[in-house]
């Protein structure tokens, strides 16, 4: 499916608050979450602020748009409190602009949202330490693919879908259209077959040992796409995005560096 993009361009529109000097802004900040705020979050209530200083941003920024829906796109898995998730320096939201959460023919696009550390504190979001960028949908899926290609090992993903693939045992006699070759960390040779079986790519989770689909609790119907490959801690892969961007692989992490800053900022982070 293709998306009409929103944006006349498809380079990056970065706006940052203005205000004290982040290094000010984050020593305060990080002050009062450590002694009362942040600490005390449920994750539904992180989620709530995030999403409405999304909303409020979009508000903001994008005045001609009558309706829209946004939808934050959830980094983390299995969290519940704030640790879980305190060590996360960018989210991303999709946006429809379309009052109908499927509307197949509304123009769509990704807004990334930067965090600066302490941002959180115990009256909620700083938007002095907070930047943000719009992507257009199309982008978002590229950068997605080359995240993915990096943290499995090859590509899994073609247009709008997440293909499954399963491990070929020594023993298997299963035949399949592509077949793909890794060697793990250990330097065995891991061997998979693609299948005929696929999510949709806006469903696709970002698990501690693979990609996935579906719950994960004991009774849950998760479904596994593919693992993510296993790398030390000072181990990194790094592909090339464009002018402005590139993404970056690190224990199962997924990490942007920012070449104009020169700032490298963590996507996700899975334990």
């Amino acid at each position: 499916m293709k998306y009409k993009s929103f944006l006349l361009i498809l380079s990056l529109i970065s706006i940052t608050v203005n205000g004290q000097s982040r290094g000010e802004k984050a020593a305060v900040g990080a002050g009062a979450a450590l002694a009362i705020g942040a600490a005390a979050f449920q994750i539904h209530q992180l989620i709530e602020m995030w999403e409405l200083t999304a909303t409020e941003y979009v508000l903001d920024t994008r005045p001609n748009a009558a309706e829209f829906t946004l939808k934050l796109n959830k980094p983390f898995a299995n969290s519940t409190k704030w640790s879980d998730v305190s060590n996360v320096s960018i989210l991303s939201f999709n946006i429809g602009y379309s009052k109908y959460d499927k509307a197949e023919n509304a123009d769509r696009e990704v807004l990334l949202m930067f965090l600066d550390p302490g941002y959180m504190t115990e009256y909620g979001i700083d938007l002095t330490l907070v930047s943000w960028r719009y992507l257009p949908k199309d982008e978002w899926n590229k950068l997605l693919k080359v995240y993915v290609s990096n943290a499995v090992g090859f590509n899994v993903i073609e247009g709008e879908r997440a293909y499954i693939y399963e491990e070929l045992k020594p023993t298997s006699t299963k035949t399949f259209e592509m077949e793909q070759t890794i060697i793990s960390n250990e330097g065995d040779t891991l061997n998979y077959g693609k299948t005929t079986r696929y999510v949709p790519l806006d469903k696709m989770q970002i698990g501690t040992k693979a990609l996935y689909y579906g719950n994960p609790g004991e009774y849950g119907n998760r479904v596994d796409i593919a693992p993510l490959q296993k790398l030390g801690g000072d181990s990194y892969i790094r592909s090339p995005f464009n002018e402005k961007l590139d993404v970056i692989y690190n224990e199962r992490s997924m990490g942007l560096y920012l070449k104009d800053s020169k700032r490298l900022i963590q996507l996700n982070k899975v334990s």
